[in-house]
């Protein structure tokens, strides 16, 4: 029978080890159950037209992407909704234009701040409203 011999030291070293150890231990334990954020996945856009006069060629464009979603006429005081497959939200800069009484008007790129708190699971919607004179409120909400 073999034997195993035991060199222990002294107990100072003993207790540094085996803290060493146990924080070790600790940090790959939380690094390993540490979840992934969910996705945030948007639905659609809603525009609306909060002027006394219709606007038309409304469009929220991604540069990055080339996408865009668009409405081609919204009479004063009225909206316009569209939704479209599921899409992972990526947080590029988008711009919206729209034509009104012979003027074009643009936001110039932006990048839409999440909305709070932000629900997981349930998609977003892009609102769009358009005020007089070029102004325009922009916002994502679930």
């Amino acid at each position: 029978m073999a034997r195993v011999r035991f060199n222990i030291g002294s107990s100072m070293n003993l207790v540094r080890d085996i803290t060493l150890l146990m924080t070790f231990l600790l940090l790959v334990s939380g690094c390993a159950t540490t979840p992934e954020p969910a996705k945030v996945v948007v639905k659609g856009v809603s525009f609306s037209n909060g002027t006394s006069s219709p606007v038309t060629d409304v469009r929220l464009f991604v540069e990055k992407t080339k996408s865009f979603v668009s409405c081609g006429y919204i009479p004063a005081g009225s909206g316009c909704s569209t939704t479209f497959p599921l899409r992972e939200y990526q947080g590029n800069p988008v711009s919206i234009s729209w034509q009104q009484e012979n003027r074009s008007w643009t936001t110039g790129e932006f990048v839409f701040e999440l909305p709070e708190p932000l629900l997981p699971g349930k998609p977003i919607t892009a609102i769009v409203n358009i005020g007089e004179r070029g102004q325009s409120r922009v916002f994502l909400t679930q």
